[in-house]
């Protein structure tokens, strides 16, 4: 997650710089990620993540069941 300050203008940078701590200091080797959101799924996209998945009508918002995307992003396992 970014947050809303700091989207936009290099919001790219940040989740990278999020991955990375992850790796070095937590020894994270994958990451995965569920959005039912298009512009998420662009920007998870830009910053390295591949979609693998999408499971059908499986979050409801407003009523309405979405379509989540799950990512990957990381070594193979």
């Amino acid at each position: 997650f970014i947050y809303k300050s700091f989207r936009g203008n290099k919001s790219e940078d940040w989740g990278l710089q999020v991955a990375e701590y992850m790796r070095k200091n937590l020894g994270a080797k994958k990451f995965l990620a569920f959005t039912p959101y298009l512009s998420a799924l662009r920007y998870a996209k830009k910053i390295g993540f591949t979609q693998i998945a999408i499971i059908t009508k499986s979050i409801k918002k407003n009523g309405e069941l979405l379509d989540q995307y799950v990512l990957e992003l990381g070594d193979p396992m």
